[in-house]
């Protein structure tokens, strides 16, 4: 009896897929059962593929796109490196947090010299941006897809969790780090800048913000 015939070695195209699967999956956090709930496969199918036993079609693809909330290009195309996911974002929420951080962080840099000091902390830790890149994400009205990495960067940049500017659904995040922002504000006011609201540890945003206001208001208020 014959035997089954060999299967075809994997394209370089299939295995440039699988390599971005198992790259941006582990970005995002994601187990192979999540991935394979979230695309909608079953994990016979998906496992069959990632062995590179079978390719992925293009339907494969957007779905594994999709569950991974990226581009169906960044699949296929050769990764430049580590970190170089893109989020997809409502512009006009992350502008909103650029601006605050302007506001609160830096409220002695001008717009132009923040945008300058941006990308020079940026082009040191090896991510390229530009200010225009900068200043369109500052003025963004609608959906954008910016490097998960340089929001990263951005948010070493002004000494605040990153989950602040990649992740606008954590809104938990979202109080702690903008109630920490005010008491910054109100402590630089105060001519206490040096003080690390971090120290403060477990407190509650809205703590946070009633420690501000006190500072704010002064004793002879």
């Amino acid at each position: 009896m014959a035997g089954r015939p060999k299967a075809e070695a994997a394209s370089a195209f299939s295995r440039q897929i699988v390599v971005n699967v198992e790259a941006l999956r582990d970005e995002a956090g994601m187990s192979n059962a999540q991935l394979i709930r979230d695309a909608g496969m079953s994990s016979n199918y998906f496992y069959t593929r990632l062995r590179l036993e079978a390719p992925f079609n293009a339907n494969d693809v957007q779905k594994l796109a999709d569950a991974l909330g990226i581009d169906a290009e960044e699949l296929v195309v050769p990764r430049t490196g580590s970190g170089s996911r893109r989020l997809h974002l409502d512009g006009a929420e992350l502008g909103r947090r650029l601006s605050l951080l302007h506001d609160k962080c830096t409220p002695d840099l001008s717009a132009a010299e923040l945008a300058s000091s941006v990308v020079e902390h940026l082009g040191r830790n090896e991510v390229s941006f530009t200010t225009d890149l900068w200043f369109s994400l500052l003025n963004a009205t609608g959906p954008v897809r910016v490097s998960q990495r340089a929001l990263e960067e951005i948010a070493a940049y002004f000494d605040v969790d990153s989950v602040y500017l990649v992740n606008h659904k954590a809104n938990d995040g979202r109080e702690r780090v903008e109630a920490e922002l005010e008491l910054r504000s109100a402590l630089r006011k105060a001519g206490a800048e040096s003080v690390a609201t971090r120290a403060l540890g477990e407190a509650s945003p809205a703590a946070l913000l009633a420690i501000a206001r006190a500072i704010n208001e002064g004793p002879n208020r």
